[in-house]
């Protein structure tokens, strides 16, 4: 979980909505490693490290690890079909 700016929130959905069909264009180039780099960027988190090194750009565990360095980064671990900590419920609120 990483803090954001109102800018970078605004950046980031800006950037998602380009994609009517979230699982349409993924094929061998653009993966969702890919797009993943791409939001972080468009929100400017991490565009210093993949400027000074561009194989963290690809590859999930080394965006992990350059996140995980940002101030306020918190690692969530939910196990498949495990309760969600309900500290997130503030987070994505469900329309009823």
């Amino acid at each position: 979980m990483l803090p954001t700016s109102p800018e970078q929130e605004k950046r980031i959905i800006d950037y998602f909505r380009q994609f009517s069909d979230p699982d349409k264009g993924i094929n061998y180039s653009e993966t969702c490693a890919a797009r993943t780099a791409k939001v972080l960027s468009a929100a400017d988190l991490l565009r210093d490290v993949f400027s000074a090194s561009p194989q963290a750009y690809g590859f999930p565990y080394s965006q992990f690890k350059a996140v995980q360095n940002l101030p306020g980064a918190m690692t969530i671990v939910i196990p498949k079909g495990g309760p969600v900590p309900p500290f997130l419920d503030q987070f994505n609120k469900r329309q009823q």
